[in-house]
């Protein structure tokens, strides 16, 4: 087997010895991808965030509706007497 040297080469060019530069490379590459790893993993959980407001707005919604509606059926008893309440109760009475 033949063997050259090429050492020569290799500093010349920065092969071998100038393996610090690859590594920083890489190294950046690597920064870079876990940076971007972060990145989607924030956009994931604010997108999830961002579904459950909307649902928590969604139920407010509900909720408030069901609540105006109470307060007109609170609203209407107050205003009645009480035998009126109970014949309304006991659906005997005319409107």
């Amino acid at each position: 087997m033949i063997s050259y040297n090429l050492s020569w080469y290799n500093s010349r060019n920065k092969v071998g010895g100038g393996g610090d530069m690859y590594s920083q490379i890489n190294n950046e590459i690597y920064k870079l991808k876990e940076e971007l790893r972060a990145k989607e993993k924030l956009q994931s959980l604010r997108d999830m965030a961002n579904g459950e407001l909307r649902r928590k707005k969604l139920n407010r919604d509900e909720l408030y509706g069901i609540l105006k509606k109470e307060e007109k059926d609170v609203t209407k008893l107050e205003g009645m007497s009480f035998s009126s309440i109970f014949l309304t109760m006991a659906g005997k009475k005319r409107r």
